[in-house]
């Protein structure tokens, strides 16, 4: 973790049903104490199952409930448009790229 408590996760190309609960466990392991936003790179993903999303909400409640915030970074489109069928974009903070959703300022509200 660098100084500024963020903690960047690359998650992989898929996540669905066969990773999901390693890509949850992965994600719950870096909030830890100090961590302040945790960023999912999700720039390989290309394909996120209703257990992938399932597991995202799941780690962004986890965060919430340590003070922290979950990032989603360099969505993919079939990614995005899957999140805005389930309306779950509106329930994440989005960013176009890693480096974005770290510099953005930690004192936003919680999402």
């Amino acid at each position: 973790m660098s100084g500024d408590g963020v903690r960047v996760v690359k998650l992989p190309p898929v996540v669905d049903v066969a990773n999901a609960m390693d890509v949850r466990a992965e994600l719950a392991g870096m909030l830890v104490d100090g961590v302040t936003v945790l960023v999912a790179d999700m720039a390989a993903t290309t394909t996120l199952t209703l257990e992938g999303l399932q597991v995202l909400v799941l780690v962004r409640s986890a965060a919430r409930g340590k003070g922290a915030q979950l990032r989603l970074a360099s969505i993919q489109p079939p990614v995005r448009r899957f999140m805005g069928l389930a309306g779950a974009d509106q329930l994440f903070r989005l960013y176009e790229s890693v480096e974005l959703a770290r510099a953005v300022a930690g004192d936003e509200s919680l999402r």
